[in-house]
């Protein structure tokens, strides 16, 4: 192992450790109340929408499922990158799976259609206490070839 790969490996265990409290962050300006414990409880495996009634009707742990589940697969293209692999053509081959994994747990929880995660949201995003006003759902979707 090279050394700034041991560099970055060492670097990722300080991260991980920081990572808790800025996915209930990420999470919370999209008004899900999501603390670091529902974070580690469902990094840990904690979730268990087929066998725990709350965790099926609860809409802040599938966020935060689904957000850890996009975040391993972003974390895997990125040690791919670090390995040589092209960061575009990668991003443009996992992007759907990216966005499959954020929202599978509401599919899988029965909460939205598995139909859904053929495209982008379709529903109305805001974020808490921004000025930002994303473009509607209809917007988005014709917007994606430019980017």
């Amino acid at each position: 192992m090279s050394v700034s790969v041991q560099n970055l490996v060492r670097q990722d265990k300080g991260v991980q450790k920081a990572r808790a409290g800025r996915r209930a962050h990420s999470l919370s300006i999209e008004g899900y109340t999501v603390t670091p414990a529902l974070v580690e409880r469902v990094r840990q495996g904690g979730w268990d929408p087929e066998h725990d009634p709350g965790d099926r009707r609860n809409r802040d742990a599938l966020a935060a499922r689904g957000y850890w589940q996009a975040f391993q697969l972003v974390k895997k293209g990125v040690e791919k990158v670090i390995a040589g692999e092209n960061a575009p053509a990668l991003a443009r081959t996992v992007h759907n799976d990216w966005y499959r994994e954020l929202f599978q747990p509401c599919v899988t929880a029965g909460l939205m259609e598995a139909g859904v995660l053929a495209g982008y949201r379709n529903i109305p995003v805001y974020l808490r206490g921004s000025r930002y006003i994303p473009p509607r759902w209809e917007a988005v979707r014709d917007a994606m070839p430019a980017f």
